[in-house]
Order: structure tokens, then C-alpha cells, then sequence
């Protein structure tokens, strides 16, 4: 290959002749109406937002900071406001409906992510009960930092089944 087709070929991805395929255009497009609407109600900022998106939507990633002290029943009322929220905005979403792997999406097919921090910095929040929560593959699990300050240690987890089967 010639050094003119390659440096065109290099300059191409990294410029952004690379076109993103529909089905991803889709699913961004989608997590950030969501992830806007999240941020205006409820204070979580939107960190990351990931997948597996190899040709079809399979699962979708969410990251949220929170800059505010929480107890464990308001860490899990987020965490089910947040998968909740984005299954059913997934799923009614005709953009991004065809490029479901499975539909509806399924809430494990869904992980969410919140650190509660200090305001202004990247630091979890000593005062709070939650340092970090997670919901994934069905579990929410809940962490607090560390007793040397220094990471953090999980003291809870949840089935998100059973508790929805209490919500209704």
C-alpha cells in the first residue's frame, strides 16, 4: 500500500471521516436527551455513557457524580430512577427501537454507576452513608469508603427484582 492511501486512510479516522454507524448515533442521541433530563431533575451530573454496541444495542453503561451527602434509601431511589428511566426511554425511542439486540431492553442489560462527591472536586463525599452505589446484571451494590480513608469497601447489596416486586 502506498504511503498516500495510508496517510489518507489514518487521516480519515482520526478526522472524522470514519462515519459512527446509525444504530450508535441512535443510542447517544438517546442517552443524552436522557441524561439532560436526569441532570435538570434530579442534580446527577452525567460522567460516562458506554455499551456494547458491536452492530446491535446489547447493553447500555451509565456514570453519574452526585454532589451532595446520601443515605442508602436515596442512593437506591436514584439508581432506580436511573434504570427505570432509561429502559423506558430506550424502549419507546423508535430511533433506536430497530437496533435493540433484545427488545424490550431489559433493565439488567442496563448498569448504572453514581459516586456521591464533595462539591467541586472528584472526591467521595466523607459525610455521606453511600460513597458510591452500582446497579448491575440485576444487584444494586452500595460502598462506603474505606476505614483508612483510602478506597472503598461494599457493606450492602440488593436484588432490583425483588425490589421492584415491593414498589408495586
Amino acid at each position: 500500500m502506498s504511503p498516500l492511501i495510508k496517510f489518507v486512510m489514518i487521516a480519515c479516522v482520526f478526522s472524522g471521516c470514519a462515519r459512527q454507524p446509525a444504530h450508535i448515533k441512535a443510542i447517544r442521541k438517546a442517552s443524552r436527551h436522557f441524561n439532560k433530563r436526569v441532570e435538570q431533575v434530579y442534580g446527577l451530573l452525567p460522567v460516562r455513557f458506554g455499551g456494547d454496541f458491536n452492530q446491535r444495542i446489547k447493553e447500555v453503561h451509565l456514570d453519574y457524580e452526585f454532589s451532595q451527602a446520601v443515605d442508602r434509601e436515596r442512593a437506591r431511589n436514584f439508581i432506580y430512577l436511573c434504570v427505570n428511566g432509561m429502559a423506558e426511554h430506550v424502549n419507546r425511542d423508535r430511533d433506536v427501537r430497530p437496533y435493540l439486540y433484545s427488545y424490550p431492553l431489559p433493565h439488567e442489560k442496563i448498569s448504572v454507576s453514581i459516586a456521591f462527591v464533595q462539591p467541586g472536586t472528584h472526591q467521595f463525599d466523607p459525610e455521606s452513608e453511600v460513597a458510591h452505589v452500582e446497579y448491575n446484571e440485576g444487584v444494586i451494590s452500595y460502598y462506603q469508603l474505606a476505614e483508612n480513608g483510602i478506597g472503598l469497601s461494599k457493606f450492602a447489596e440488593e436484588n432490583m427484582r425483588e425490589l421492584l416486586e415491593q414498589i408495586k
